[in-house]
This record gives structure tokens, C-alpha cells and sequence, in this order.
């Protein structure tokens, strides 16, 4: 299925060079297919926005950007408490997503909460959309275990 984008570029354009300050503040590098995300559509919706995974189900309301718009519309960088993650969206029922940014689990996407793992990169997130299916993990796909509440308090806005 063809991913479609609506809302692409809701702020503006990300300019590069404010990239480069945000990982600079975030201390790496954003994992490749969520930073080419970034650059090509800074906090740009897809469609279809739903998905299933382990049981449950989501939709995606909001991907964070870096850029001078709504506060709750921006990527943050998180407070020392959390280094190892970044919530880059919200689900509608206001849940984050999270991406992991260290160690094994470095680029997967989790589910705020209960540390549900929703898909192991970003392109994993994005071909999930619009499947409506159960999905049972396998023994290498286990949660990785991270704070994410934590991970979502204390942040220093983009």
C-alpha cells in the first residue's frame, strides 16, 4: 500500500541546520529512516493513520517536527531522566509514541505506557498503518524495558 501524506510540512520546511542543533542538544544522531522522515515531511501526518499490533490497536493524531509551531506539536528533547528515548508523536488516545535512541532497541518505536513495542524502526511503524490484524511477537521482538513515562516528563522544547 502506497503511503499518502497529508498536513506535510504543517510548520514549514525543516531546515537542516535546525536539525543538526537538535541532535547536537539530544547528544546523536536520529536513527536514518526517522530523521529522512523528518526531512522530508517535518511532522507530516500519514494516511492511513490506524494500525494493530500485539492486540492493540492505535491511531497516530499527531508526528512531532522540529519547528517554530504549536508547542505540543514539536519534537522535544528529553530531560536527563530518559536519554535513551524520544516521544515523536500522539496517539488519539493521547499516548505517545516513543522511539528508543540507544542499544539494541535503538531506533524502535514504542507505545507510552507499558512499554508496548509497536515496530522495530520507523519504516516498520509507517508499513503497519492501515493493517488491522493481530500480531503475536516473536521471543526477539520482547519490550524493551524503558521508563517511558519518564521519558515523556521534563523536556526542553525544540
Amino acid at each position: 500500500m502506497r503511503r499518502r501524506y497529508f498536513d506535510s510540512n504543517p510548520h514549514g520546511r525543516l531546515n537542516l541546520l535546525r536539525l543538526a542543533e537538535f541532535e547536537e542538544r539530544l547528544g546523536r544522531a536520529l536513527p536514518g529512516g526517522y530523521r529522512q522522515y523528518l526531512i522530508r515531511h517535518n511532522g507530516g501526518l500519514p494516511t492511513p493513520r490506524q494500525f494493530a499490533r500485539t492486540g492493540d490497536r492505535g491511531e497516530i493524531a499527531a508526528l512531532f517536527g522540529i519547528h517554530r509551531g504549536p508547542r505540543d506539536e514539536r519534537l522535544q528533547v528529553v530531560a536527563q531522566t530518559a536519554p535513551d528515548a524520544l516521544p515523536i508523536g500522539r496517539l488519539a488516545d493521547g499516548r505517545l509514541l516513543v522511539l528508543c535512541l540507544r542499544g539494541a532497541e535503538r531506533g524502535s518505536i514504542l507505545m507510552e505506557g507499558e512499554s508496548t513495542l509497536i515496530s522495530r524502526s520507523f519504516a516498520g511503524l509507517l508499513a503497519l498503518l492501515g493493517e488491522i490484524c493481530e500480531d503475536v511477537r516473536s521471543p526477539q521482538e520482547a519490550a524493551p524495558s524503558l521508563s517511558i513515562r519518564a521519558a515523556a516528563r521534563g523536556s526542553i522544547v525544540a
